[in-house]
């Protein structure tokens, strides 16, 4: 019975993988061929089985993009972007559709150090910190062992060396892995989706209107009341929107 389970399991887990695989290449067949509509749906229903990669997302962006949908595809660079910070070409594409949007906020310039701290904390991938986690774990368990078993004095003396150096890598690793993780529990943004919205005083529908952005910006969402999220720009204005009015990213 073991067995057979096994045997169904393995199956559907094929299965799975052959039709995300399939509606992947059927969206960039439909990409190449023009039909943008059709990929985005083949793009979409990937998402919809639970499976997500920056190529997926750069994708969906392209084909958002070519169907001049210049916020969802800004999204869409966006969540590829945070799953592979270093690829030049999702860089480089989020530059593009980001010229198209009308509202330019300007983002003040960073102190050296903060802006160097927060190039090496956004620079390494959340993937990327867990494997170098493990392996400096792991490497530091084989360490222990070493100095436990080791016979020759100055094999044990390179493993006491090595140890505390080790330990002080997996720390600081560990650290800058609670420190982005907090940060993508707790940080939330937006990119605003309506030609234009309204931008108020606090969330009521009839609040007064303290100013206006248009499709495409990036936001930060700050709080939550009811159906209103409060955003924060990079030059700190603030204000309510109508959360129908921005999609997260």
């Amino acid at each position: 019975m073991k067995v057979y389970l096994i045997t169904l399991l393995s199956l559907a887990s094929l299965a799975f993988a052959d039709q995300t695989d399939h509606l992947f290449q059927q969206g960039v067949q439909a990409y190449q061929s023009g039909d943008y509509a059709k990929a985005i749906e083949s793009f979409q229903g990937v998402l919809q089985l639970g499976q997500e990669s920056a190529a997926l997302y750069f994708n969906l962006g392209n084909a958002y993009y070519k169907t001049d949908d210049i916020a969802r595809a800004i999204v869409n660079y966006e969540r590829a972007k945070r799953l592979d910070a270093h690829d030049e070409d999702i860089d480089f594409n989020l530059q593009i559709a980001q010229l198209r949007v009308v509202d330019k906020i300007p983002t003040p310039e960073m102190d050296y150090f903060f802006k160097l701290w927060q190039d090496i904390k956004n620079g390494i991938s959340m993937n990327l910190l867990t494997i170098l986690a493990l392996a400096v774990y792991i490497l530091l368990i084989v360490l222990w062992i070493m100095k436990l078993f080791a016979k020759r004095p100055a094999l044990q003396n390179g493993v006491r060396y090595a140890v505390t150096p080790t330990l002080i890598v997996l720390l600081l690793i560990s650290l800058l892995f609670g420190l982005r993780l907090h940060e993508d529990l707790t940080t939330r943004y937006g990119v605003i989706l309506a030609h234009k919205v309204a931008v108020t005083s606090s969330p009521a529908a009839d609040a007064t209107e303290v100013f206006a952005l248009h499709e495409g910006v990036k936001v930060r969402i700050v709080a939550t009341s009811g159906d209103f999220f409060r955003i924060r720009l990079s030059d700190g204005k603030d204000g309510w929107v109508q959360a129908e009015t921005l999609q997260i990213i």
